[in-house]
């Protein structure tokens, strides 16, 4: 005896259908058949791009030993020397700080005429990553009380190296100042230099800019990078996504100054960076309010974003009016019209609209809205069968020959001579 696998669980499932004509699902078949085709399509993903953590699982991680630790690159190693060097530590500190606080290296240094943005960022990295270790559970309060942001820009007003912004070059750097900045409260700090980078760089970009621009390093870094890095701390900062939409509310003010073409430009990634921390961290925030969550809605339709997959997964998420109905509208319309022809495009295309459906079929079955469920269910297995984890129909036939309903397939065991 044995009991069949999830694959030939969902293979006999699709075989049914095409021997006979398949009753409508009750709903306690169509809570467990959306069960397995979620877990299977993750498996699929997992098996393809590799396995993503929640932030819980992320925590639950064990720690990794020493001698496990990948060898690092030369470069990190470099730094790392720099940190370290004794040169940069005095014989005795009198205010009893230990020795290996980067923060104190970063301070020495600076005294000394030494520092400058590489070697920053190795500090900040090092602080960031001691406070990990020391205070897992209370990881923003540790940041805000290190001091290691307004220390790193004290030294840049007081040295003139923030003078023209050239530090936003740095993504690392740009990124690790930025989440302390947020933790310590400094985002007024923040909004001035961005502003100033924002009258710096785009009076001199045309009105429409074309590809090569849009698609340069230049741009994504030093012109949209700070305002990503601001958005993505007050993400990560916050136990709402509110901070994050009322950050993007005010870059989109900031930049009405601009025309509108190259306004939306300037937002794209910022908005796509939004959108994709809306969806993926939806269980890791407490609900934002309907008000900063509608108008984040806005920004991202006025903003060329407003792809109707997104939007529809997104109205799935609404902290007081989640509606399943453009999802519903995009589903049952021939979604896969128009897709696109690149290979790697249609991939990424394919696994937004699986994801929507299974995102709508969660939101039917617990409205119980079982007939809509099942038509949703029927769509994705029609279409991604490959990436719900069925198999060809031989072994479909030869399964579904032993069965004749879905529950039977769920409790039967199946004899082997």
């Amino acid at each position: 005896m044995f009991r069949p696998s999830q694959a030939t669980f969902l293979s006999a499932t699709l075989g049914l259908s095409k021997l006979h004509r398949q009753l409508p699902l009750n709903p306690r078949e169509s809570r467990k058949l959306l069960e397995l085709l979620t877990t299977s399509f993750r498996q699929h993903l997992d098996a393809e791009h590799g396995p993503i953590l929640s932030k819980s699982e992320r925590t639950q991680l064990p720690n990794v030993k020493p001698k496990d630790k990948p060898i690092p690159h030369s470069s990190t190693r470099h730094i790392q020397s720099i940190v370290t060097n004794p040169l940069f530590l005095p014989p005795v500190i009198s205010s009893g700080r230990h020795l290996n606080d980067s923060m104190v290296v970063f301070e020495q240094a600076v005294a000394k005429g030494m520092m400058n943005v590489k070697l920053a960022t190795a500090c900040l990295h090092h602080k960031r990553n001691d406070i990990r270790e020391q205070y897992p559970s209370s990881l923003r309060a540790a940041m805000a009380e290190s001091g290691a942001g307004r220390k790193v820009v004290n030294w840049l007003s007081s040295s003139g190296a923030g003078r023209d912004l050239e530090f936003f070059r740095d993504r690392s750097f740009t990124n690790l100042l930025m989440q302390f900045m947020v933790a310590e409260g400094l985002q007024d700090v923040a909004w001035a230099w961005i502003n100033k980078n924002f009258q710096r760089h785009l009076p001199a970009l045309p009105a429409f800019l074309g590809d090569k621009i849009y698609k340069s390093e230049y741009f994504s870094q030093q012109v949209c990078g700070p305002l990503v890095s601001l958005i993505k701390s007050e993400a990560k900062n916050g136990d709402t996504l509110d901070l994050a939409y009322l950050c993007l509310r005010r870059a989109a003010d900031s930049l009405s100054e601009f025309p509108d073409t190259l306004r939306r430009m300037v937002l794209r990634r910022p908005v796509g960076t939004l959108v994709d921390v809306t969806i993926e961290a939806h269980s890791d925030h407490s609900a934002p309010t309907g008000a900063n969550f509608d108008d984040f809605l806005s920004i991202m339709k006025d903003n060329n974003r407003g792809s109707a997959i997104l939007c529809a997964r997104l109205h799935l998420r609404h902290p007081t009016q989640p509606t399943v109905e453009p999802a519903l509208q995009v589903l049952l319309n021939n979604p896969l019209k128009g897709q696109p022809i690149d290979s790697a495009k249609k991939i990424w295309f394919e696994n937004r609209i699986i994801n929507l459906g299974l995102d709508a079929t969660k939101y039917l079955l617990e409205h119980e809205r079982f007939s809509e469920a099942d038509k949703v269910m029927e769509f994705l297995r029609s279409n991604f069968s490959k990436q719900l984890g069925e198999v060809e129909k031989k072994t479909l036939d030869d399964v579904s020959a032993e069965a004749t309903s879905l529950e039977m397939l769920g409790d039967i065991g199946f004899t082997v001579a």
